[in-house]
Order: C-alpha cells, then sequence, then structure tokens
C-alpha cells in the first residue's frame, strides 16, 4: 500500500503543475492584448489582434473544461499574434503620426492664373466642321432588318456498336 503511494505521489505532483502552466500564458496573452488595446491595435493591426483575442477566449473556454494542454497552446499561439499585434499598431500608429506632421496645413495657392483655352480642343488628325451640316445631307441609318439566326443542326448520338441507334 506505501509502495502505491509513493508511485502516485509524484503523478499528483506533476498534474497539479498542468493548470498553473494554463493559466499563467492566459495571463500572459491577456496582459499583451491590453497593451496592444492601448496602442489602438484594434485599428492598426486588426487581423493580428482579432485573432490573438480569439486565441484568448477558445484558451479560457479549454482551461474551464480542465484541457489545459489545449488551453496553454491555444494561449501561446495567441501571445505570438498579441505580440505582432503590438508591434505592427505601434509602427503603424508612429508612421501615421509622421505623415501628420509632415503634411501641409493648407493647400497651396497656385503661382500663375488658369486660363481656359480659345478654342475647343479637337483631336490630333481631325478638322472642326466649317458650316452647319443641314439634315438633308446627312445619310439615315441602316434600317434593314438582320437576316435571322438559323438553329445548327442537331447532333447525332454515338452509340457503341450493338446498343441499338436503328440499325
Amino acid at each position: 500500500m506505501v509502495f502505491r503511494s509513493l508511485l502516485l505521489l509524484p503523478l499528483a505532483l506533476f498534474s497539479a503543475c498542468a493548470p498553473l502552466a494554463a493559466h499563467d500564458r492566459l495571463g500572459e496573452l491577456s496582459t499583451i492584448l491590453g497593451e496592444a488595446e492601448r496602442e489602438e491595435a484594434p485599428k492598426y493591426a486588426r487581423y493580428e489582434f482579432t485573432k490573438a483575442s480569439l486565441y484568448l477566449e477558445e484558451a479560457r473556454a479549454k482551461n474551464g473544461y480542465g484541457d489545459y494542454a489545449t488551453a496553454e497552446a491555444y494561449a501561446t499561439e495567441g501571445s505570438e499574434y498579441a505580440r505582432t499585434a503590438l508591434q505592427t499598431a505601434k509602427q503603424r500608429r508612429d508612421l501615421e503620426r509622421r505623415r501628420k506632421r509632415n503634411e501641409p496645413v493648407a493647400p497651396a495657392a497656385p503661382t500663375a492664373p488658369v486660363t481656359p483655352p480659345t478654342a475647343p480642343l479637337q483631336p490630333e488628325g481631325t478638322t472642326p466642321p466649317t458650316a452647319p451640316v443641314s439634315p438633308a445631307e446627312v445619310t439615315p441609318p441602316d434600317t434593314t432588318p438582320a437576316p435571322p439566326i438559323e438553329a445548327p443542326p442537331p447532333k447525332k448520338k454515338l452509340l457503341p456498336p450493338g446498343m441499338g441507334g436503328g440499325q
């Protein structure tokens, strides 16, 4: 009896570590996601932030059902996405701020007034009409009906020899 107790003692000790590891990973993921949210990751790194959030939800669900190994794996994967979201959000937000600082406040006024063209523009190689055209000189469009479309002949059915076909 004592021998069995000694065999089960390491098993009991190691099984207690599984919930702690999953819990630590969940805490890490939650912390990184919070920091990413403060850096506006939902705006600048939508995909990564959403993916990390979904991994957090799933890891919490697995942890709640006692599937600690899967919860830890999901939390670890989610942490990678959360770190990527945090880094991407910082970079894109900083880039946007730099662009805003470099933009002029108001558009610059043109230096010379723009004058409209004096004559209408014509495509190259054409000449403008010299005199108005009378309606009598215009040829009417062709109004003859198009010939009817004939239906194609029916396709012959190809049957293997001995299968009928009217022989």
